[in-house]
C-alpha cells in the first residue's frame, strides 16, 4: 500500500460520517474522498519527477488497497 495514511484519514472521515449520519455528512466524506484522490496524484507526479526511480515501485505497490486499486 502506497499511501496508508491516507487510508487511516478515510476511515476516520468514514466514523465521523456514520456518527452524525445525514445527507450533508454524505456528501462531505464524498468530497473528502475526492480531494484525498487528487492529493494522492498530485504526490505522486511530483515523487516520479524528484525520483525517476519510483516508477517500478509504483507499479507493483497498490495505491489503497492490495488486489483492487
Amino acid at each position: 500500500m502506497r499511501h496508508p495514511l491516507y487510508v487511516a484519514e478515510e476511515i476516520a472521515a468514514i466514523g465521523l460520517a456514520i456518527q452524525f449520519l445525514s445527507y450533508q455528512t454524505l456528501l462531505l466524506l464524498v468530497v473528502h474522498a475526492g480531494f484525498q484522490l487528487r492529493r494522492m496524484q498530485n504526490e505522486e507526479a511530483i515523487l516520479i519527477r524528484t525520483f525517476p526511480n519510483t516508477a517500478p515501485y509504483k507499479e507493483k505497490t497498490a495505491r489503497l488497497i492490495p488486489g483492487i486499486y
